[in-house]
């Protein structure tokens, strides 16, 4: 849900391509976070990698789930 801050008016939108349905990060950060996979190997080397890169502190356990989420 959004709401406009010019009329107060409450919308939603489906944008199911960009994020999915109760997910705080957008398809397009997973997907960079399990290509580090591919170079950093553990999912804990690729959390500290991606709170290092953009200061973003995510949970390895997080990052393993979207990696066997495919």
């Amino acid at each position: 849900m959004y709401k406009c801050k010019k009329c107060g008016k409450k919308f939603k939108t489906d944008i199911p391509e960009v994020v999915d349905d109760n997910s705080n990060f957008t398809n397009e950060f997973k997907e960079k976070c399990k290509l580090a996979g591919l170079f950093f190997g553990s999912v804990r080397k690729i959390a500290y990698k991606v709170k290092k890169d953009t200061g973003i502190d995510i949970s390895h356990t997080t990052i393993e789930n979207w990696i066997l989420w495919i």
